[in-house]
């Protein structure tokens, strides 16, 4: 290696080493690049562990003759610590080491003999599918139709991850994101992007499906207002102003009946309430019960006339609300699980919200809205009878009791 010295400013070079974290892997790659517009000399640097990938660009001085190479992830943390010294950060490479320096601080980083990336096909490159949108519209969508991605469950069909599905509308069209447990309790969230109708039609034939956690990161990186995302055969890549982003798909594919549930308009009842006021009954009723994935975490809508009431599942303890309002008097009495009702709740931001029950196959379903965009459905839980309790209240038997036992002598 020829010696060669590199001059960052120190907040650029941590602002785009923050950014590349989201990469990952145990090595960074470094190579030099022209700005297409101002034709100076840039700094590239790379983290990828080849499920995710990022990069990003600095303004860089070059005493030398620089040459590509790979850095330890521990460059990150280095930049980190020693931006704060001086306005520029000094690299040196001398001898198969580099030395940094910043004002009164210096440090050192191992230069590594390899690093990971992603290359994409070209095919993938040329067929790539791309929409802009808001970034603080992403960001909604992906907290309202991801919330139950992050849920804590043991029922994993769908878990830890968002569907993205696409859909012409009036004024354009809408992104939708989906996440599912088991199909048991599902949330969904839309915001507007922008594209060609040529790529839209051919986006509304497709479903994406992502690892939420890789999103949520992602996002936590991107500083633009507005970001353009291309959707791939198996990746998606993002571009924000000075760095560019790819993600890993998941196999497989969300129900298509699932999803359309989010388009049904069908009630056998409906019903709003304060949103606050209905987390607060939830919180109280379920005072002393335990939160775990059982019939103890749920609790009850008891809708008689024009009152509506929330109890515990054992019926013990029960609060009337204040703000609700009906359509039409009637009667209405189920049980949903308290833990994923209260997440969702969490996440919605309106004062009052929407629910709305549809029988299907005997299954009273529940739709809630924060408003046209957000929604959530639920299945009722299954109330425990008298059998079950008497059942779980039994002292099991001991082994010469069971079938299949050794007889007693």
């Amino acid at each position: 290696m020829a010696d060669f010295e590199l001059t960052v400013n120190s907040e650029k070079m941590r602002d785009i080493c923050e950014k590349i974290r989201f990469g990952g892997g145990e090595a960074v790659t470094v190579g030099f690049s022209e700005d297409a517009e101002t034709g100076k000399k840039q700094l590239m640097l790379l983290a990828s562990d080849e499920i995710v990938q990022a990069q990003g660009f600095v303004p860089v001085d070059v005493k030398g003759e620089e040459e590509a190479l790979f850095m330890s992830s521990i460059l990150l943390d280095d930049v980190r610590q020693i931006s704060n010294y001086g306005k520029n950060i000094r690299l040196s490479f001398s001898n198969g080491s580099c030395k940094i320096t910043s004002g009164t601080a210096k440090m050192s980083c191992p230069i590594m003999n390899s690093g990971k990336r992603i290359e994409l096909p070209q095919e993938e490159l040329a067929e790539g599918l791309a929409v802009s949108v808001r970034t603080d519209d992403f960001r909604h969508a992906l907290n309202v139709g991801g919330v139950y991605a992050e849920a804590e469950s043991n029922l994993q069909v769908y878990n830890k991850s968002v569907c993205f599905t696409f859909h012409s509308e009036d004024d354009g069209y809408d992104m939708r994101i989906c996440s599912s447990i088991s199909g048991s309790f599902s949330s969904y969230s839309s915001c507007a992007v922008t594209t060609d109708d040529a790529t839209g039609a051919q986006l509304a034939q497709k479903q994406y499906v992502l690892k939420y956690s890789h999103l949520k990161a992602l996002l936590n990186c991107v500083d633009d207002e507005e970001i353009i995302i291309v959707f791939g055969k198996t990746h998606i890549w993002i571009k924000d102003s000075n760095a560019a982003y790819i993600i890993t798909m998941l196999s497989g594919a969300f129900n298509k009946v699932l999803l359309d549930l989010y388009d049904n308009e069908q009630y056998d009842i409906r019903f709003g309430m304060n949103r606050k006021e209905l987390i607060s009954a939830i919180d109280c009723v379920m005072t002393g019960r335990k939160e775990i994935n059982n019939i103890r975490a749920s609790v009850w809508f008891k809708i008689d006339g024009s009152k509506m009431a929330i109890e515990s599942c054992d019926e013990e303890q029960k609060v009337e609300l204040e703000e609700f309002a009906i359509e039409d008097d009637g009667c209405f009495e189920q049980l949903y699980d308290a833990a994923y009702l209260k997440k969702l709740l969490l996440v919605f931001s309106s004062e009052k919200i929407m629910m709305r029950a549809v029988k299907n196959r005997e299954i009273m379903m529940l739709y809630v809205s924060d408003n046209e965009k957000d929604l959530a459905v639920m299945l009722p839980v299954k109330p425990n009878t008298k059998k079950d309790n008497e059942k779980s209240n039994e002292k099991p038997k001991k082994a010469s009791e069971k079938t299949g036992g050794k007889k007693k002598k």
